[in-house]
């Protein structure tokens, strides 16, 4: 008995000594890692793990009109965990899955796709990239098949959204618009607007595989908010046409670059702005936003500040008299000289900037102000040419006009001030004073964007902003008269148009310096404002050396005005009411036969009759409706190929580019644009049947 009860003792002291050394052991294997090895395992760790920040889809720019800028347009990569699927869920759905990702893709057949999961399950292999790229609608569908059906965490379907901007107007407005970049400085109204822009944001971890690198795992399927849309001021029918006549126009002169901005006189508001550069190849592009930040000589465009400034000083009226002689004169070492030599030696004031005199304006200016040379100045700066105008967009630099107070000035700046030397304004700085005078002397703040919204709440809206009256109504008027008579019977006289009255003045300017080149390059220009009558668009149009024999204002660049004012004239109705007298919405409401309009949404249409008292009866319940005549009233019928529910292609001629898109899209087709205006052309005939995904190609018009 005795031998027992030893033999257990020992049997226990060997078994404590055992657990008691096992227990250092893990002390020890502890102590290990918690110390001496513990950098290497932070580091596995870090290597293994990560957590990034994603964000929402970036906001949408869009022009007035609500036509689309800049988007975000989606894709997906999808992937598919093997292993996050009970048993039975797995093996009731893997075969139907596998069926469906071989007929929807062929990449692989149904049984290398069932092979390939099994054997991933098997190996508890978590993450099989299935496909890149995939477009909103094959997502749509793909979350309808079996096991992607069910959350990532049950069914094992995995999707990672990518965003990446898209323009489906190619570069019109490129440098305005902006970009967002990782190795270059952002620009543009990306940059301006970027916190509104710029969608929510939230952390997200990742897994990194041996065999497949880094992996998203973001089982809650949570997504952070999007951003903000950006509705800017521009019109993309007014901003294709200033984009196809500057550069045409620099094509034709072999031009340096050029720049040209539309702007609404009552509000200020950006209706278009083009910048062209030449490259190394002659080829054209929007490389650099000149109009906002480049600044330029004037030349003759700046003599109708000095114009103002004679008779808001009551030092000149529009009738005075000046000697020009034979148009040319001497100031100290220098000789000022005319274009062409003058008809007569003496000229009224208007006629002298009707035709553009150097001697008759310079003489003026010099006989005014010689002696108080800062009553000019201060003059020029109470029309707000010595400030900013502040638009939304980085790279705006201040103007540069010479002082009495400054080592430049000398005996010859104030006759060389008065014909667009000694400063420097932007193309922008130069129009807003411009628009002024066709508003009546007031001027207005110029401005990119009108409003920020989410989805159909306005966030923030952008009103016009009054910066001051620089000039009384009756001086506006005068000056009004003159340009006007610029284009009747002065320098710009080869512009005058058979449907609208425009107004203006032609700049050309001396650019190279003398003293380094004997080889002259010029600059020529034009600012003003359609029509005259009553002025609804400013324009300035600025072509920097041109090379192919002309180089005068009146011959580069005015013909482009010309061109932009005709284009933006031919679309615009309220224009057309103006100049040719169009009947009232009244007097439409009157006529026997009803007008008729393009198919689209019934609440668009319901606006258009409404607004014209139109009688009209909604004969459908559905959401794209065409008109038709009846007697004494316009019937909305159904457009049946709008029907999403039947797979054939719908027939969006003559719908507008949102309508179109909108119809296409949402039933499943990818859509590629060219062109402007309505929908005059698809690629796929109506009625044809179609697969999800295909491409139909649309041109406006």
């Amino acid at each position: 008995m005795e031998d027992v009860k030893k033999t257990i003792s020992r049997r226990v002291y060997i078994v404590f000594i055992g657990l008691l050394f096992i227990g250092f052991a893990i002390c020890a294997k502890l102590l290990k890692v918690q110390v001496w090895e513990q950098d290497y395992w932070l580091n596995l760790k870090d290597n293994t793990t990560r957590v990034d920040t994603i964000f929402g889809k970036r906001g949408n720019i869009y022009d007035i009109d609500s036509n689309p800028l800049v988007t975000s347009l989606p894709h997906y990569n999808v992937a598919f965990d093997p292993t996050a699927a009970k048993s039975n869920l797995f093996e009731e759905n893997i075969g139907e899955l596998s069926s469906l990702l071989a007929g929807k893709f062929g990449q692989k057949s149904p049984r290398e796709y069932e092979r390939e999961f099994r054997a991933a399950r098997d190996k508890d292999k978590r993450y099989i990239p299935l496909l890149k790229k995939v477009n909103l609608s094959d997502k749509k569908e793909i979350e309808t098949w079996p096991l992607f059906k069910e959350k990532s965490s049950k069914g094992g379907g995995i999707f990672k959204k990518i965003n990446e901007r898209n323009r489906p107007y190619g570069t019109l407005a490129k440098r305005t618009l902006g970009l967002i970049r990782e190795n270059a400085e952002d620009f543009g109204l990306e940059k301006a607007y970027d916190k509104y822009l710029t969608g929510g944001k939230m952390p997200q971890l990742n897994y990194k595989l041996p065999t497949v690198g880094w992996i998203e795992v973001n089982y809650s399927g949570e997504q952070p908010e999007d951003g903000f849309d950006v509705h800017t001021t521009i019109d993309v029918n007014i901003q294709d046409a200033a984009n196809k006549a500057l550069k045409s126009a620099l094509e034709e002169n072999a031009a340096d670059h050029g720049c040209a901005v539309v702007m609404d006189v009552k509000s200020g508001e950006v209706r278009a702005i083009v910048n062209y550069g030449k490259d190394k190849k002659g080829d054209y592009y929007e490389m650099y936003n000149y109009a906002i930040a480049e600044t330029i000589l004037p030349g003759s465009t700046f003599k109708i500040p000095m114009l103002l400034s004679l008779l808001v000083d009551k030092k000149a009226s529009l009738n005075s008299l000046v000697d020009v002689g034979n148009g040319v004169k001497k100031y100290y070492d220098r000789t000022m000289r005319d274009s062409h030599a003058p008809k007569e030696p003496v000229m009224t004031l208007q006629s002298v900037i009707e035709k553009s005199s150097n001697v008759g304006i310079s003489t003026l200016i010099n006989n005014s102000y010689t002696g108080d040379e800062w009553a000019l100045i201060n003059r020029l700066n109470s029309f707000n040419l010595n400030e900013k105008c502040g638009i939304e967009i980085e790279g705006e630099p201040m103007p540069d006009i010479s002082n009495p107070d400054e080592d430049r000035w000398s005996g010859v700046s104030l006759p060389w001030l008065s014909i667009g030397y000694e400063l420097k304004l932007t193309p922008l700085q130069l129009l807003s004073f411009y628009n002024a005078i066709a508003n009546n002397g007031v001027m207005m703040k110029p401005h990119l964007v009108k409003k920020i919204t989410n989805r159909d709440e306005v966030i923030e809206e952008f009103e016009p902003t009054e910066v001051k009256q620089i000039c009384s109504k009756k001086d506006a008027y005068n000056v009004q008269k003159v340009l006007r008579g610029v284009v009747k019977r002065g320098t710009a006289k080869g512009i005058a148009s058979e449907y609208l009255t425009l107004a203006g003045k032609t700049g050309t300017t001396v650019i190279s310096n003398p003293k380094i080149s004997s080889n002259k390059r010029y600059q020529a220009s034009y600012v003003g404002y359609f029509p005259h009558e009553n002025p609804k668009y400013s324009c300035i149009v600025v072509v920097s050396d041109p090379k192919n024999g002309k180089y005068y204002g009146s011959q580069v660049a005015a013909p482009v005005f010309k061109e932009i004012a005709e284009k933006t004239f031919a679309r615009d109705i309220e224009l057309q009411k103006q100049m040719k007298g169009e009947i009232t919405a009244e007097e439409l409401a009157k006529l026997e036969e009803f007008p008729t309009t393009r198919k689209g949404f019934v609440e668009d249409l319901e606006v258009i009759y409404d607004y014209v008292g139109t009688d009209y009866e909604i004969e459908t319940n559905a959401p794209f409706v065409y008109s038709e005549s009846k007697d004494g009233y316009i019937a909305l019928k159904a457009e049946k190929s709008f029907d999403a529910t039947v797979n054939t292609v719908p027939n969006v001629k003559d719908m507008g580019l949102r309508d179109a898109i909108y119809i296409l899209e949402n039933i499943g087709m990818k859509v590629q644009i060219s062109g402007i205006g309505k929908v005059i052309q698809q690629s796929k005939e109506p009625g044809k049947s179609f697969e999800k995904g295909e491409l139909i190609k649309i041109k406006l018009g």
